[in-house]
């Protein structure tokens, strides 16, 4: 997958009642795309992706894929503490049809960059399409450092990184 260019985060737009806004998700999507976005990521944290139902989270995705209709990849967040179930997840979000999926380190405990580097590694042999690395320690507890980079980097489906440390010393 070759992305140049700015993939959007996108909100998911609920109604009151937390089901989806199709409509207002066509417009959003119809918007970015028709702003120049490269690409749009799906169910990261500006999009709510941790805390929605598996229901929403497979609607998002098979409805962006839809309203993209190949004119942009769309890439899905991947949140999940148990590196089995986030394996398992890789491969919905594969089915429901996103291009890519973009990983954090595990939260809520703290760990080894081994340990990450780990968990990572084993979510992108798994899934069927390439994955990108996610490093945004304010929300994981837990940064992934440059050396972890580069060792993912290293596997073939291992394709980018975004990086919401805020920290552009570490970033460079």
């Amino acid at each position: 997958m070759d992305i140049r260019g700015i993939v959007v985060p996108l909100i998911t737009p609920l109604r009151p009642d937390q089901t989806l806004d199709e409509d207002a998700l066509g417009r959003l999507v119809e918007s970015v795309i028709a702003a120049g976005v490269a690409g749009i990521f799906v169910l990261g944290s500006s999009g709510e992706g941790p805390v929605l139902p598996p229901q929403i989270r497979e609607q998002v995705v098979r409805e962006v894929k839809a309203l993209a209709s190949g004119r942009v990849p769309v890439l899905a967040g991947l949140f999940d503490l148990s590196t089995r179930s986030a394996a398992q997840e890789a491969q919905r979000l594969a089915a429901w049809g996103a291009d890519a999926i973009t990983v954090t380190a595990p939260y809520h405990f703290l760990h080894t960059q081994d340990e990450i580097y780990g968990h990572i590694a084993s979510l992108a042999l798994a899934a069927p399409i390439p994955t990108m690395i996610y490093n945004i320690p304010q929300m994981t507890k837990t940064i992934i450092e440059p050396e972890t980079v580069a060792r993912l980097a290293e596997l073939p489906d291992v394709v980018r990184l975004k990086d919401s440390a805020g920290d552009m010393v570490r970033f460079q």
